[in-house]
């Protein structure tokens, strides 16, 4: 074995290495170099914790024995790699070949390790290492339990990288739903549409769209996807069950368990978890979203956080809907109406796409010349300071008052 010495500077290089890795597998394959470098072993395996943490799965091997199934799993408190993700203490086994608790990856093993990969106080899993020719020693789990925390930390580093990217794919997805939600002015095509985003963008198979009725002052079911019965047409009371409850105080609402709560409408046969989100409009609550599962706590707060996004634009699309219907049934549908109403919904739709600022906003000035006959227009925008206004863009009617400041009192 090295000397104490080469083993510290090793070590600071093992740091360095695994605080650079960009995935789980590069994470698995540097960490498999560092462990023969350090402790000239063949054999390696890293075993997580499955979602319900009662199981060890092994996720990575290195050294391995082919007759081995490496499938297996083992119970959290069972044998040596079981007993450390349970206690959390790192165990080195002198005469692995004697020891009945020990799951050997390379049969002729004399002496093996383990140890706990934790962030914080979370249980990862176990990195286990065996030793075919030199028994470890306690020098030795010493420094494999440092080499572990480095190697944790870079994990759930790792997790979070991944845990992000995915989450801005799924929030890229919503904004893309979104965005073509606008193209559409029928209001029943535009909330069958709604229901498909949510199942496409969100993955939420069991949803339906509720609507609030001023003549008879209730919620309506107006669109439903997935549900095992009808429900279309069904009316809920303000503040009845979780949507009634969820219009009722405006804010979202997630009940784990609606057998714990004596509130909840049944809706999907079975149900367990129901999900209801307001659809606000110029701030008033013209309906809900609601989601429903037969699993116990199937909405997280990225669900929640995902269809909460996904539900302002869907209420701005019903609402816009909702004004373009009623132009359309108290004015008279003159071609002009007509054309200022389809080129409003098409630079709308335009607009949606545009990412440059100074762009959009030649768009919206244009937009507004064009539909309203209007040739004196500026846009003010916000001074970081928040304090000013600033005429940011501005037709040539009005092009004098470029970087104007107006203070945001008056």
């Amino acid at each position: 074995m090295n000397q104490l010495g080469d083993r510290v500077e090793q070590l600071t290089g093992a740091s360095r290495k695994l605080g650079s890795v960009a995935d789980i597998d590069e994470l698995h394959r540097t960490t498999f170099e560092l462990l023969r470098q350090i402790f000239h072993n063949q054999t390696a395996a890293f075993f997580l914790l499955d979602q319900q943490e009662t199981t060890l799965i092994v996720a990575a091997t290195s050294g391995y024995d082919e007759s081995i199934d490496h499938r297996f799993k083992i119970k959290l408190g069972e044998g040596v790699i079981g007993q450390v993700a349970e206690t959390g203490n790192p165990m080195l086994v002198p005469d692995a070949q004697a020891d009945s608790r020990c799951v050997l990856g390379d049969p002729r093993a004399m002496s093996k390790m383990s140890v706990p990969l934790q962030s914080g106080n979370d249980m990862i899993g176990v990195l286990d290492v065996e030793s075919v020719d030199t028994p470890f020693t306690n020098g030795d789990l010493a420094l494999f339990s440092l080499v572990a925390g480095h190697v944790a930390m870079a994990m759930r580093n790792v997790q979070l990288q991944d845990s992000l990217a995915k989450r801005a794919r799924k929030i890229a997805a919503i904004a893309k739903a979104g965005q073509s939600l606008t193209h559409s002015r029928d209001l029943d095509q535009l909330l069958t549409q709604i229901l498909e985003s949510v199942h496409q963008a969100l993955r939420l198979d069991v949803c339906a769209i509720l609507l609030w009725d001023e003549a008879q002052e209730n919620l309506v079911v107006t669109a439903a996807l997935g549900y095992d019965r009808e429900v279309k047409g069904i009316k809920i009371k303000r503040g009845e069950g979780v949507t009634g409850l969820a219009a009722e105080e405006n804010r979202p609402i997630v009940v784990g368990d609606v057998s714990s709560v004596d509130y909840y409408v049944p809706g999907l046969s079975d149900c367990l978890s129901d999900m209801a989100i307001p659809l606000v409009f110029h701030d008033q609550v013209i309906g809900v979203l609601n989601a429903e599962d037969r699993r116990v706590n199937c909405f997280d707060d990225t669900d929640l956080l995902h269809a909460t996004v996904f539900a302002d634009q869907a209420a701005g699309a019903i609402g816009n809907a909702r004004i373009h219907a009623e132009l359309c049934q108290s004015m008279d549908e003159s071609s002009e109406l007509k054309a200022k109403l389809n080129l409003i919904a098409a630079t709308s739709a335009e607009i949606m796409s545009l990412t440059d600022l100074d762009a959009l906003l030649d768009k919206v000035l244009s937009m507004v010349r064009d539909a309203l006959d209007i040739d004196n227009i500026a846009v003010l925008l916000p001074e970081p300071s928040g304090l000013h206004l600033r005429v940011h863009r501005a037709s040539t009617a009005a092009e004098v008052h470029l970087g104007l400041l107006v203070p945001i009192e008056k």
